[in-house]
């Protein structure tokens, strides 16, 4: 078989699925299928935001996509109020959530206690790929 069965099309990709190919390629070498995929998601998902920049609550998926990208929004006031609105209705598991609450070292962290009343901090730096 050839490259085409280790990475789905476009049109196969899933957000979550592209995200999961994203962070296993070891040599930083993302597949521009998959980029693509996680730029329209981004992109999606920063416009909602946008579009209700006080109210608008990540469900999981989208948390998971928008932590992977979370440096290119270290600096937007509606992006850290929108993580915090994620944590304060979050009601599952935090181990689902990839790392999202232990930044790298010297990563911004932003102050957040979710409904639990477990007080944590959100990483502001990206994952290495």
């Amino acid at each position: 078989m050839g490259n085409a069965s280790m990475h789905p099309t476009t049109t196969q990709l899933t957000p979550a699925k592209a995200l999961e190919i994203a962070k296993n390629c070891e040599d930083g070498s993302v597949p521009a299928s998959v980029t693509a995929v996680l730029e329209r998601a981004i992109n999606e998902l920063w416009q909602r935001i946008q579009a209700q920049p006080s109210t608008y609550v990540m469900n999981k998926e989208e948390f998971i996509i928008f932590n992977y990208y979370r440096s290119r929004f270290a600096n937007a006031a509606a992006a850290q109020q929108a993580v915090a609105r994620f944590w304060n209705n979050f009601q599952g598991d935090t181990t689902e959530i990839d790392g999202s609450r232990c930044p790298p070292p010297g990563g911004q962290t932003i102050p957040s206690t979710g409904k639990n009343g477990i007080r944590g901090a959100v990483a502001l730096q990206p994952f290495d790929v």
